[in-house]
């Protein structure tokens, strides 16, 4: 079993993933020899990522490639990593390199007894080599308040992505996790503080590297939107949707499948509508000339007075 697994999601960074991978490899080999693996997660990639890192794989018995076609997004991709990890503790970088190897590794030597560490590029001592736009930063800012609010979580920078974690730890919420996307961070924290898990808060050396593809204004709806939801599923809300759904497959199901039917057929609708409409006002005036002849009939042999006319 290695000493250390490092997780690296990868999606469409084939001018990067080969100066990450360079620098990793030579960092840990130095201080690790054999005794780590180096796993990149490359998830629904269109460029040349992955023709790229199984070059790189092939070169180097220490590094592995899970692909997957489809897009499962970075937290899928982070989850299949823990279900494959064989190390004893799991790091996370993302594919960019904005945290470097020296100072993944100065994360690692941070965990001492406690059950994780995250990466914080606002706590005092963080060293941000280059920095996000300012636009960026509010957003960020911004984020963090309101995953605080809902989640009841003290950290003051979840999105950033060198996280390490023990291996126990990470598979133990591997299938809890229910969030793929930007709000994975959160789901995996959450988690992890659920289950009495001790994660701590550390500064770190942070760059901006450039060549992102993540649009500001349009993540930043998805992660508000997905945060939301994520705060509704994790709540008692969720048991009340729930128990209704249950109620409602429990109901007989020729009634339910009759009154769907016939609530979603417009023709239906329109026929229950009109057709006793039409079928009334026939009856009626027939019955009405009919009366009408008995009366005339009646008046002519004088059985009924003429004022009744």
């Amino acid at each position: 079993m290695p000493e250390l697994s490092i997780i690296i999601p990868a999606y469409n960074e084939e001018k990067r993933i080969r100066n990450t991978l360079d620098e990793y490899v030579d960092f840990f080999s130095a201080r690790y020899g054999n005794n780590y693996e180096l796993l990149v997660m490359t998830d629904g990639c269109t460029d040349n990522t992955v023709p790229i890192v199984k070059q790189y794989c092939s070169c180097h018995p220490q590094v592995f490639n899970y692909h997957y076609e489809g897009r499962r997004g970075k937290g899928g991709a982070i989850i299949e990593g823990f279900r494959n990890a064989r190390g004893e503790v799991i790091a996370c970088a993302d594919a960019d390199g904005s945290i470097n190897a020296e100072w993944l590794y100065s994360l690692l030597t941070n965990l001492n007894g406690d059950d994780g560490v995250i990466a914080s590029r606002y706590m005092d001592g963080a060293e941000i080599a280059v920095k996000q736009p300012v636009a960026r930063r509010i957003a960020s800012r911004a984020f963090n308040v309101l995953v605080r609010s809902l989640f009841g979580l003290s950290y003051r920078d979840t999105q950033c992505g060198g996280k390490i974690l023990r291996t126990h730890a990470a598979k133990s919420i591997a299938g809890s996790i229910i969030t793929t996307n930007f709000a994975f961070d959160i789901d995996m924290l959450y988690q992890l503080n659920r289950r009495g898990f001790k994660i701590r808060e550390v500064p770190v050396k942070w760059d901006d590297k450039k060549g992102s593809s993540v649009k500001l204004f349009r993540t930043s709806i998805t992660m508000f939107l997905a945060v939301f939801r994520l705060r509704i599923v994790n709540s008692p809300f969720v048991l009340l949707i729930q128990l209704g759904q249950r109620i409602s497959d429990s109901l007989p199901s020729s009634v339910g499948d009759a009154r769907t039917h016939q609530n979603s057929n417009p023709e239906f609708k329109a026929q229950s509508i009109i057709k006793p409409t039409i079928k009334h006002h026939a009856v009626s005036y027939k019955e009405r000339k009919e009366d009408l002849a008995d009366f005339k009939s009646a008046r002519k042999k004088k059985t009924l007075p003429a004022n009744n006319i």
